[in-house]
């Protein structure tokens, strides 16, 4: 599910660029994906998400793991966050692509922040309560 989400993401938001026509436009990143193409990974990649989602919803345990969900789901809303990056940065515009490059600085480290994040979060839950790790019963 976690790397179904970019791609459903990337497909579902679409080109961003200013124009139809690319001759017209400037691009920070020229990244030419034929639609058709884009349509058939991206109805692919909803029917694995969709089918990995039934599979956890019907094999779920009687005692969920929250850890687990919980780094599912940061690790989701980084591959959307992703996914509407690439389609900033790869977006034809009239002039400077200001976004992109705001993406590119800004937006990779905060991504990048999350991730680390939901890695620690999840270790520090699965951790034993000890007094030298801070965590009281």
């Amino acid at each position: 599910m976690v790397l179904t989400t970019p791609v459903i993401a990337f497909w579902l938001i679409g080109d961003r660029s200013a124009s139809d026509d690319p001759a017209q436009n400037d691009y920070l990143v020229r990244w030419t994906i034929d639609h058709t193409s884009l349509l058939v990974v991206g109805v692919l990649a909803t029917l694995i998400f969709l089918a990995a989602a039934t599979h956890l919803y019907l094999h779920r345990g009687a005692t969920p793991d929250r850890a687990a969900a919980q780094l599912v789901a940061l690790l989701m809303v980084a591959g959307v966050l992703l996914a509407g990056g690439l389609r900033v940065v790869t977006a034809g515009v009239n002039g400077a692509n200001i976004g992109g490059a705001a993406f590119l600085t800004l937006g990779l480290p905060m991504l990048a922040a999350l991730v680390v994040f939901a890695v620690v979060r999840h270790r520090r839950a699965g951790a034993p309560v000890t007094p030298a790790n801070g965590r009281r019963p």
